[in-house]
């Protein structure tokens, strides 16, 4: 979570997780589509389009990228929705939507779960990521990136 800090009375996660399905990726098609929701004043706009940039450049151009990150596809449980259909091949969304596959992570959005930004800073990298993915590459879902979206 790379040392994330703030002055919270009350600790609550949502993550943007970023996953990818593997299945879709073999596809004949030469299209990668990424879909997320993200406005020109968000960092992560840079973030999908340096990614987009990165998978053509990897790939010398023998694959495009498609950015849906405007929320075109609806919901973010629309977004993950259709990466588990295999309609999109990478999606940005929070936990609350992953939680529609793997409902026992919804536990994670509970206040008062961590006692400092340390003990966060510790658990996640090294125990909740690495179960989380676990979880979900049974149901064939791989998580390549995690990230602190909002804390309350």
């Amino acid at each position: 979570m790379n040392s994330l800090k703030h002055k919270g009375s009350y600790l609550k996660i949502f993550l943007l997780i970023l996953f990818v399905s593997p299945s879709t990726l073999c596809s004949a098609s030469n299209t990668i589509t990424i879909a997320a929701f993200s406005t020109k004043s968000l960092s992560s706009e840079n973030f999908y389009n340096q990614m987009a940039e990165t998978i053509e450049s990897k790939l010398k151009n023998k694959m495009n990228v498609k950015l849906l990150i405007r929320g075109e596809l609806g919901s973010d449980e629309s977004h993950f929705y259709a990466l588990r259909r295999g309609r999109i091949q990478i999606a940005g969304v929070g936990l609350q939507s992953v939680a529609t596959l793997i409902p026992e992570i919804s536990v994670l959005n509970a206040p008062y779960l961590f006692n400092s930004w340390e003990e966060l800073d510790y658990i996640y990298p090294k125990k909740i990521v690495t179960f989380i993915n676990e979880l979900l590459s049974k149901k064939g879902v791989i998580g390549i990136q995690f990230y602190g979206a909002s804390w309350h």
